[in-house]
């Protein structure tokens, strides 16, 4: 009998045996036996965060898919896209309005519910890890690349923010074609998730805040998004209607509805005026 006990393909397969045997006087002799297939799981994967943007507000509606064919090993990820807009009068560059779009890629193949909320524990990835100014408007955004290179449970965290450059599924931790990549702070002697079966995981129970590097299930990033606005509201055209002068006076009150929109306003205002004939 085989039982799997895995969770992300990695775990525990047990081979069970029984054999049972019928003896000259009579009596059944049953003989069990079981087995343990160890199945470690490699966590490799590429994270692809994007570079800061400036546009109108009809080209920045649009969310970076991140982890699209990041998944190399035993993982799943997903991502929580969180907007904060602040409203500005002057920046740089000039923007009617910035927006600190926030990045969380999450493994659930490495989280366990244990922990608890997963971005408390998400390793904050630096915009510019080589200090190079190319985060900005360049195509390049900043790729986090998890590596076990080894294949012994503790993984290799590696930045990259070369222009224009995106994380493959091929690369490995060095590149003879593409130049030096960036080892983060945070990747120290972490902890064998391969040991950790039916305990509080490590990675949890001793870490901090993006502090030490055992934190290995979440990544944080912000992208700043700079948003100009050069085009005049747009109103709609009321619909053609007849109205009457009051027979006496000649003098009619009128109101027209009409409507407007605007790409990037959130609240349209329009003024009314009043107005008598003869």
């Amino acid at each position: 009998m085989v039982t799997p006990s895995l969770h992300c393909d990695a775990g525990e397969i047990t081979i069970s045996w029984k054999l049972t045997k019928a003896t000259s006087n009579g009596n059944v002799t049953v003989t069990t036996e079981s087995r343990k297939i160890y199945v470690q799981p490699v966590h490799e994967y590429n994270i692809m965060f994007p570079a800061d943007i400036e546009g109108t507000c009809a080209n920045l509606r649009d969310t970076a898919n991140v982890i699209d064919g990041g998944e190399l090993g035993c993982d799943v990820l997903a991502v929580f896209v969180q907007d904060k807009r602040y409203n500005v009068e002057s920046g740089d560059p000039d923007a009617c309005y910035k927006i600190f779009r926030t990045f969380t890629v999450i493994n659930w193949c490495q989280y366990d519910e244990r922990c608890g909320e997963p971005m408390q524990w998400a390793v904050v990835v630096p915009r510019d890890p080589n200090n190079n100014g190319t985060n900005w408007n360049d195509g390049g955004g900043v790729n986090v690349l998890v590596r076990d290179a080894n294949m012994d449970g503790t993984e290799e965290i590696w930045y990259e923010d070369e222009d224009g450059n995106i994380a493959f599924p091929n690369d490995g931790v060095n590149w003879a074609n593409k130049g030096a990549k960036t080892k983060s702070n945070d990747d120290v002697a972490g902890y064998d998730d391969r040991l950790g079966v039916g305990n509080l995981p490590k990675t949890c129970q001793y870490a901090g805040y993006g502090n030490n590097g055992s934190e290995r299930f979440a990544f944080m990033f912000t992208q700043y998004i700079f948003v100009h606005d050069n085009e005049r509201p747009v109103v709609d055209d009321a619909a053609s209607f007849t109205f009457y002068q009051n027979k006496n006076n000649c003098s009619a009150t009128v109101n027209i509805a009409f409507s407007a929109k605007d790409e990037c306003s959130i609240n349209t205002e329009a003024t009314t005026s009043t107005c008598c004939s003869r």
